[in-house]
């Protein structure tokens, strides 16, 4: 609960939506695989990889 907390301050960019992913990918040490990067990139200490595909 703490990490959603912290993440939804005010002055984050974080969708509403995307804050319980990228809190429970920070409690258990995970990388998030999005194609929307722009919305977990304000997250501190958050691993994210790029989730759309090369054709």
């Amino acid at each position: 609960m703490t990490c959603i907390f912290r993440l939804s301050y005010p002055k984050s960019a974080t969708p509403q939506k995307d804050m319980p992913i990228a809190a429970i990918a920070l409690s258990v040490g995970a990388t998030v695989i999005t194609s929307k990067q722009r919305d977990f990139c304000q997250v501190p200490r958050l691993s994210i990889e790029d989730g759309t595909l090369d054709s």
